[in-house]
């Protein structure tokens, strides 16, 4: 609103100034003052922008070391992003490739699993062994 209030001043004072050349030059040097104000504003405000963003990249690397330390079963490479959120989402995705991982070993362990201790004892069949056989084998 203040803006269109300047703006309305402005164009005020263009149609006034018309052929007046000392009212032209004191019009110029208001104009010229409320540019140097603006531009030093405009400098202030990206100051303070870069400071922001100095600030936030400090809190992101400050976020990623303690999600760091909090899952060390994640290598530090999964953990990426610039921002909370895409460090968040990083970790997700690391969490769920590792218990992809885990669920794929285990059914692998599963399947590969040897019973403990010695094998069960079965019958042997001795029918169509000679005694000689019997004798090498230790079977009565």
């Amino acid at each position: 609103m203040a803006d269109n209030d300047e703006r309305n001043e402005e164009q005020k004072g263009s149609a006034e100034i018309g052929s007046d050349p000392a009212a032209a030059e004191q019009e110029t040097e208001r104009l010229s003052g409320r540019v140097d104000e603006l531009e030093k504003t405009l400098a202030d405000r990206e100051s303070e922008i870069i400071s922001l963003k100095n600030g936030l990249k400090e809190s992101v690397e400050s976020y990623r070391s303690l999600v760091m330390e909090s899952n060390p079963d994640i290598l530090p490479e999964m953990i990426g992003g610039d921002s909370v959120e895409a460090l968040n989402e990083s970790v997700l995705r690391a969490k769920d490739l590792i218990g992809r991982i885990k669920a794929g070993l285990e059914s692998q362990e599963n399947s590969l699993r040897i019973p403990a201790g010695s094998p069960q004892r079965g019958m042997i069949d001795t029918a169509g062994l000679s005694p000689g056989e019997k004798i090498r084998r230790g079977i009565r």
